[in-house]
C-alpha cells in the first residue's frame, strides 16, 4: 500500500492527485489543508534550519543534559508560535483575495 501511494505521489501532479481525493469523498477541508502543508512545508523546514543555526551560533549543543532539553523545547516552541504567526498572515491575504475556503470547483 506504501509503494503505491509513493507512487502515485510521485507521479502524478499534486493538484490532480488533491482533486481526486476530494472526489472520491475526503472532505473538502482536509483536502485544503494537505495543499497548504504541501505548499509551506519548505518554508516551515527553512525556518528551523534558521532558528537552529542560530542557536548553535550561540553555543547550544544539542544533548540530554537540562540545558539542552530546555533548549530544544525552546526552539520548537520558538519554531511553533512563527509558524502561528505565517498562517495568520495567509489567512489575512486570502481573505483580502476574497478566498471562499474552495479551491477546486
Amino acid at each position: 500500500m506504501v509503494m503505491v501511494l509513493m507512487g502515485l505521489l510521485g507521479t502524478s501532479p499534486l493538484h490532480l492527485t488533491l482533486q481526486g481525493l476530494r472526489d472520491l469523498g475526503l472532505p473538502s477541508k482536509l483536502v485544503m489543508l494537505l495543499h497548504f502543508c504541501s505548499r509551506y512545508v519548505h518554508v516551515i523546514a527553512d525556518e528551523k534550519r534558521r532558528i537552529h543555526e542560530a542557536a548553535i551560533l550561540r553555543g547550544y549543543r544539542p544533548g540530554l543534559s537540562k540545558m539542552g532539553l530546555k533548549t530544544a523545547a525552546s526552539l520548537v516552541g520558538s519554531l511553533l508560535v512563527k509558524s502561528y504567526d505565517r498562517s495568520m498572515r495567509v489567512n489575512d491575504a486570502l481573505t483580502l483575495r476574497g478566498f471562499d475556503g474552495y479551491f477546486l470547483r
